[in-house]
């Protein structure tokens, strides 16, 4: 069923979602699936009000964990 609604002068239709599934797993489960699929990766970042370029990381990762299933499931996939 699609639904539309306004919110500061602009209409958004809402047709992608459906109901949800029962969660079938925990945030710490999830978390122990995915935890060695982690990617951290080093960036030199430059900050304007120090004047120097400063160390930084960007976590990431390519999975998600559905909760309905507790699969793994490839981000670039959905």
């Amino acid at each position: 069923m699609e639904k539309t609604y306004a919110k500061n002068g602009i209409e958004f239709v809402n047709n992608e979602f459906e109901v949800a599934e029962t969660v079938a797993m925990t945030k710490e489960e999830a978390f122990e699936k995915l935890k060695d699929r982690f990617e951290l990766k080093l960036y030199y970042v430059y900050d304007f009000e120090q004047n120097k370029y400063l160390l930084c990381g960007k976590l990431d990762c390519q999975y998600g964990v559905h909760a309905g299933s507790g699969e793994l499931v490839l981000l670039d996939d959905l």
